[in-house]
C-alpha cells in the first residue's frame, strides 16, 4: 500500500502565514496534527515577541520619565555634565521608542544599546557625583530586567549579540568605576544630605520599578497563558471546542455520571453531501457552512451541554442528566430541524443543508471509547436510511 508522502515544511517565522499552512492542509500534504502543533508552537513566539516588545517599550517610557526628573534635579543644582547627559538620554530613548514601534531594531541590539547608554549614564554620574549617590543601583536593577527580556530571542544573532556578553561588559566597568571613586574625589561635591537624598531617591526607584515590571510581566504571561490555552483547546475555523478539550469535559461527565448514578448523552453529527458543497461552491463555501452551523450549535449549550469540532465536517455534541436517547433525541431533533429549515446563503447563492446524527446515551458504565462510537455507528445507520434525521 502506498503510503502519502508528507512534504517539509518551510521555515516560518514568528507571523506565521496562515494561507500557507491551510493551503498545505486542503491538499493534505500536512496532517491535521502536525498543524496544530505548528499553529501552537508559533503562537507562543508570536505572544513572546509581544511580550518582549511591550516590556521594552514601558521600559523606554519608564526611563524616558526617569531622566527627565533627573533633567530637573541638574539643573536645579547646576551641574551641567550630568545636564547634557541626560539631555542625550531623553533623546536616545525617544529615538529608541519610535524604532521599536516600527519593528525596525532587535531585540539583541536593543540590548546592547540599553547596556550602553546604562553605562555611559553610570560612568558620568559616578565622575560627578561619587559612589555614595547610589547612581549604581541603576546598572543593577535595569540590566537584570534587559537580560530577562532578552534572553533566548533572536536566535540566529545570538552568538554577536548575547546578554551574557554584555553583562559581562558592564561588571567589568561596575567594579572598575566602584575602584575608581574609592581612590578620586568627585568633579561636584554635595552636601552629605543630599548624597542620602539622592541614594535613597536612587534605590526607592529601582525598587518601583522591579515591582512596576513584575505586575506587568505576570498580567502579560497570565493573559498569553489563556490565550494559548484557549488555541489548544478550541477548532481555529469554527471556534468551537475541538477533540482534545471534549475529551477532557467528557472525562467529567463520565465520573459525574458515575458517582451520581446519573446519565449522560451523546450525539454526533454529520453534514450530509459536505463534499458536494466544496465540489459545488468551493472550500471557501464549506467553511462558511462549518462556521453558521457552529454558531446555531453554541445556543444549545450551557453547563451541561457541549459541543465541539469533531473532525472535518462532524459535530459532537454531549448533554448531562438527560435520562434517556428518547429526551435526547428530542433536544437533538430540534438542532436538526433548525439546520434543515435555515436557508444557507453564499456568493449570492442559496441552499439548504441537512444533517444526520446519532445518538447514544451512558450512565458511566461503560468506557468513553465506546460510547462514542455507538453514537457513530447510529449515525452512519442513519446515513444508511436516508439521511437527514436522527438514530438511536
Amino acid at each position: 500500500m502506498q503510503q502519502t508522502r508528507y512534504m517539509s515544511i518551510p521555515r516560518i517565522e514568528s507571523r506565521y502565514d496562515s494561507i500557507l499552512l491551510r493551503e498545505l492542509f486542503h491538499q493534505r500534504m500536512l496532517k491535521k496534527k502536525y498543524l496544530i502543533i505548528i499553529l501552537l508552537i508559533m503562537l507562543e513566539s508570536e505572544l513572546r515577541d509581544k511580550k518582549r516588545h511591550f516590556m521594552m517599550s514601558m521600559m523606554d517610557i519608564v526611563l524616558l520619565c526617569a531622566h527627565t526628573l533627573l533633567l530637573i534635579f541638574f539643573i536645579c543644582m547646576r551641574i551641567k555634565i550630568m545636564v547634557y547627559v541626560n539631555i542625550l538620554s531623553i533623546s536616545f530613548y525617544g529615538i529608541l521608542l519610535v524604532l521599536q514601534n516600527l519593528n525596525v531594531v532587535r531585540a539583541s541590539l536593543a540590548t546592547w544599546l540599553y547596556t550602553g547608554e546604562i553605562m555611559i549614564h553610570l560612568i558620568f554620574a559616578l565622575l560627578c557625583l561619587g559612589w555614595a549617590c547610589g547612581f549604581q543601583l541603576y546598572c543593577i536593577g535595569l540590566l537584570s530586567l534587559i537580560f530577562f527580556l532578552s534572553y533566548g530571542s533572536d536566535k540566529n544573532d545570538a552568538h554577536i549579540f548575547h546578554p551574557v556578553q554584555a553583562s559581562i561588559v558592564s561588571m567589568v566597568i561596575f567594579f572598575g568605576m566602584e575602584y575608581y571613586t574609592t581612590v578620586h574625589e568627585p568633579l561636584y561635591m554635595v552636601t552629605f544630605f543630599m548624597r542620602k537624598f539622592l541614594y535613597t531617591a536612587n534605590a526607592l526607584f529601582i525598587f518601583l520599578l522591579v515591582i512596576i515590571f513584575s505586575k506587568a510581566y505576570s498580567d502579560f504571561i497570565r493573559s498569553s497563558e489563556q490565550k494559548i490555552r484557549k488555541e489548544a483547546y478550541h477548532d481555529e475555523l469554527t471556534k468551537l471546542y475541538n477533540r482534545r478539550r471534549m475529551r477532557e469535559i467528557l472525562g467529567k461527565f463520565h465520573e459525574e455520571a458515575a458517582k451520581n448514578r446519573t446519565h449522560y448523552s451523546v450525539a454526533m453529527f454529520d453534514i450530509d453531501d459536505f463534499k458536494k458543497i466544496n465540489d459545488t461552491y468551493g472550500h471557501a463555501a464549506g467553511d462558511y457552512v462549518l462556521k453558521t452551523i457552529s454558531r446555531m450549535l453554541i445556543p444549545y449549550c450551557a453547563d451541561t451541554a457541549k459541543v465541539c469540532r469533531w473532525g472535518g465536517e462532524e459535530f459532537l455534541f454531549v448533554e448531562l442528566y438527560k435520562t434517556d436517547n428518547f429526551e435526547c433525541m428530542e433536544h437533538i431533533e430540534s438542532i436538526r430541524k433548525e439546520i434543515e429549515e435555515y436557508s444557507f446563503i453564499y456568493d449570492d447563492r442559496r441552499f439548504n443543508i441537512t444533517v444526520t446524527a446519532g445518538v447514544a446515551s451512558c450512565n458511566g458504565d461503560i468506557p468513553i471509547s465506546k460510547i462514542i462510537a455507538k453514537a457513530d455507528e447510529n449515525m452512519y445507520l442513519g446515513k444508511g436510511s436516508g439521511k437527514n434525521r436522527v438514530m438511536a
